[in-house]
């Protein structure tokens, strides 16, 4: 990808400060000051507000056990039973474990080592009333610490976890990550903005990762040298030209934002045999319920194949390194969302896409009267007549197909936005319109057809396609937004003389070239 999405505003990271016991989270978790760097900023507000989170049934988990591993694949676990929390850790490992209210104070604390032990906690507790966990473990030689554990106790005295409200829709887009042998190999070989076929890459992730003996190893040393030894690119975030496509040039310079951190680690982990993929995602406070239904990606994170499953890593929340201005300032680095299970991810992240080829075969409506259907290898086909209006978060494929007895006057608003797998279109000549944000940060996109016969081509249409390479505009075209090319460095655009007042002067990223025909 050329471009990050957008810059996160007010997301729950935690900001964890070293300290004797984990009962001191809650001073960080909802006094911290906010990290001007994207993706790291901390609510100042309480987590829990009454308007936005209120506890019933509905966000009553259906597991009774959250099973973590350390970042070397030591299983443990926090399991609810009917009135007490159980550690289950095993030889070698030490937790401490706090229990908060949903205003901060501490109600218990715990520790052991060694050994599995029990919290008796419910008779300190009211119906359905929010609380969290904060647990501190030491496992694998590393310290992480977790907060968004959150539970209550229900109608029957017994204690539950709390599921978080984007729960469902991370559970089903986890799952498109597969691993199956196809799914696996799909996960290892180069794509756009993750070209990892270079002796140098090669070497420097051999290097890395000398030593290790696990396939958990091997990723844990990837992940460190991200973590310890980028910088979070302030300078870059903040003038509209977030470049992140080149690994190469990131791992040199070791500075990049959150896209270019898990473009990294994935080509490193690609370039060692370890199948992974770059997510995109909106990350939130997702028990406020204005957030919930959001669709636009935010940040950037990856998944990882280790251990026989698929693993969360969120590099940005545990780099505090920072550069800015020419300035560098280095900060110990921590491993608190390394590896981290979905039911605590899911408070603060929603899984929007995995930029990937995994799709899954299926069909629906994507218009009024239009259909779309899509294959396991990619392809998108669609059917019928007027407006083209896709599902949103239906990314996974590379081309598309429009059935020859198809009659599409209309690319709908953001139909095809964020497909960033999507490199080559051929629009049908029964087009007419193109809508605003029609193709909005479709990133792979090189080349594209636009016949005769469309008339108008809407806002930011083509915004940040910072690949597309040539472009006629088609002479029928009287209705063109300035806008409709913005972050399209790269492109060599041609337009009919009754355009000739499109000078894209008004573009931060203007086109490399503007062509005007005499006919």
């Amino acid at each position: 990808m050329g471009l990050i999405k957008a810059i996160a505003v007010g997301v729950i990271s935690m900001l964890l400060v070293e300290s004797a016991t984990v009962s001191d989270i809650t001073n960080v978790k909802h006094n911290a000051t906010e990290s001007i760097a994207f993706g790291r900023s901390v609510s100042d507000t309480d987590l829990f507000t009454r308007d936005s989170w209120e506890i019933s049934d509905e966000y009553y988990a259906d597991y009774d056990s959250i099973d973590f591993v350390g970042s070397k694949g030591t299983p443990w676990s926090l399991r609810l039973t009917d009135d007490a929390i159980e550690v289950d850790i095993p030889q070698g490992v030490y937790a401490d474990i706090a229990v908060f209210d949903d205003k901060d104070k501490l109600i218990v604390e715990e520790d052991g080592e060694d050994a599995s032990f029990p919290i008796d906690i419910a008779d300190y507790l009211e119906t359905d009333e929010c609380y969290w966990i904060a647990a501190l473990v030491d496992i694998d030689n590393a310290e992480s610490e977790y907060v968004d554990i959150y539970f209550t106790k229900d109608k029957h005295d017994k204690l539950v976890y709390l599921r978080s409200p984007v729960d469902d829709f991370n559970v089903e887009r986890f799952s498109v990550l597969r691993e199956d042998e196809q799914s696996l190999k799909e996960n290892l070989a180069e794509q756009h903005d993750i070209m990892w076929d270079n002796p140098e890459l090669i070497a420097t992730a051999e290097k890395v990762t000398a030593g290790a003996k696990t396939d958990y190893e091997k990723a844990l040393a990837i992940y460190k040298f991200i973590v310890d030894e980028f910088y979070y690119d302030n300078t870059q975030l903040l003038s509209y030209d977030v470049v992140q496509d080149d690994i190469m040039i990131l791992v040199r310079n070791k500075i990049a934002v959150c896209q270019g951190f898990a473009n990294v680690f994935v080509g490193m982990c690609r370039a060692v045999g370890l199948p992974a993929a770059v997510v995109f995602g909106d990350s939130e406070d997702f028990t406020n319920v204005s957030f919930r239904d959001n669709y636009i990606s935010n940040h950037a994170w990856a998944e990882v194949y280790v251990g026989g499953e698929w693993r969360i890593c969120d590099f940005t929340w545990d780099n505090f390194n920072t550069f800015d201005d020419g300035i560098f300032e280095d900060e110990e680095s921590t491993l608190d969302w390394y590896l981290i299970p979905l039911e605590v991810f899911s408070f603060t992240h929603k899984i929007l896409d995995a930029d990937t080829v995994h799709s899954l075969e299926r069909s629906g409506s994507c218009g009024d009267n239009a259909t779309y259907s899509i294959s396991r290898d990619g392809v998108l086909t669609v059917s019928g007549s007027g407006e083209l209006v896709l599902p949103e978060g239906l990314y996974d494929f590379d081309s598309v197909v429009f059935d020859e007895d198809s009659c599409i006057t209309s690319i709908g608003n953001q139909c095809f936005m964020d497909c960033d797998l999507l490199e080559a279109v051929i629009l049908p000549d029964t087009l007419q319109t193109i809508g605003d944000e029609a193709f909005y940060t479709c990133e792979a996109l090189e080349y594209l057809y636009i016949p005769e016969g469309v008339t108008s081509i809407g806002t930011d249409a083509f915004l940040y396609c910072d690949e597309l390479a040539y472009l006629r505009i088609p002479d029928s075209v009287t209705q063109l937004n300035a806008a409709a090319f913005e972050g399209c460095p790269h492109l060599v655009i041609s337009l009919p003389k009754n355009l000739k007042n499109m000078y894209f002067e008004g573009n931060v990223v203007k086109p490399l070239s503007v062509i005007f025909r005499d006919k």
